[in-house]
This record gives structure tokens, sequence and C-alpha cells, in this order.
């Protein structure tokens, strides 16, 4: 089940990103890193940005994603799947509704980063229909970083 995220969900979204950035740790800068796993507090605030959403397995949170709602549209961010459900089709699944989201709203523009790193993330929103916009990749807290948007 995947259901849009409350505050009360935030402790469990960050239980989500540990588990799944986690192992990936010595990747990330602790300033990148630090900035991909969220504290609770952090997710709370998130939550005022715009909407977050979580999936569910066994009554237990194991995916989640979020949309930042800005005056230049929609940036995707904090997804994130337990290793547990991986391969399940669960990551498609919250991009597939972070999509349907945004085009019922039809921002001026929807992007997302994501590390270089990550190939899976990478391909999973190449199938959703993102495309790079930076031919080289960017640095945040100086771990390099993929910027992909939706063309409109």
């Amino acid at each position: 089940m995947i259901r849009r995220a409350t505050a009360s969900d935030a402790p469990a979204i960050h239980q989500v990103l540990v588990d799944a950035f986690g192992p990936l740790e010595d990747r990330y800068t602790p300033g990148a890193f630090d900035a991909t796993v969220l504290d609770p507090d952090r997710i709370a605030q998130r939550l005022t940005e715009g909407p977050i959403w979580v999936a569910e397995l066994d009554d237990a949170v194991v995916g989640t994603f979020g949309i930042e709602v800005t005056h230049e549209g929609h940036y995707l961010r904090g997804m994130g799947v337990s290793p547990a459900a991986r391969g399940s089709g669960l990551g498609r699944r919250l991009v597939e509704m972070a999509v349907e989201y945004v085009d019922a709203r039809q921002p001026p523009r929807t992007w997302l980063y994501t590390t270089a790193f990550l190939e899976t993330a990478i391909a999973l929103y190449e199938d959703a229909g993102f495309v790079r916009f930076d031919p080289e990749p960017a640095h945040f807290h100086a771990t390099p970083i993929i910027g992909m948007e939706r063309p409109a």
C-alpha cells in the first residue's frame, strides 16, 4: 500500500533512508550523506514543503518519495526503498505516483537530483521519462550528482 505520509511517519521514513543509504555511506561525503538521510525533525519540516508518500509492506514502511513544491515547479526528492523491498517494483510505483501527482498539476518544471553512482535509480528515472539536464555530474557537498528533468 502506498499512501501520503503524515508527521507521525517521520521516524519510519528516517529508518527507510538509513536502511537504503546506510550501506553506501562511504560513497558520500559526510555533508551529502546528512542531506540524504534526514532525521525525523527535518522530514517533518519537508512535509510543510510538499507531499511525501510512504509505501508499506506487512504494516512496515519500506519506501518513501517526496516532492517540494516551489515557484519553479516540482522538485522530486527523498526517494528510498528498504533493501528488503527492492526488486518488488515498489520504487517504480513510487516514481509513477509522483509523476501522476505532478502531471495533474502541470508545473512549469519537474526535476530531481540523484547521486551519480545510483545507476539503478538513474535507469528508473529514465524509464519514467526523465532526461539529464547537465552533461556532466554536478557536486552536492562534494558528492557527484546527476540532474534530471521531465520534459514538459
